[in-house]
């Protein structure tokens, strides 16, 4: 059957100094799906997907990994 799916992008920063929700969506994207077919969806990240208020109330990115769910 034919239909649309919401792709969604979520990251998560692993030992962060800084509280942070778990997980925190950062994209998505309504997408049609036609029977029987699959789609790839490509997201693109930027500094400012990742930028946070530190412990002394500045703008930063954490250096380090990632997780992308």
């Amino acid at each position: 059957m034919d239909g649309e799916e919401v792709v969604q992008l979520y990251i998560n920063k692993p030992l962060s100094p800084v509280a942070r929700p778990v997980m925190q969506l950062k994209a998505f994207r309504e997408v049609p799906i036609k029977a029987g077919e699959t789609s790839h969806v490509t997201f693109t990240l930027g500094t400012s997907d990742l930028v946070l208020w530190d412990k002394e109330m500045n703008w930063t990115v954490e250096l380090g990994n990632y997780n992308l769910y």
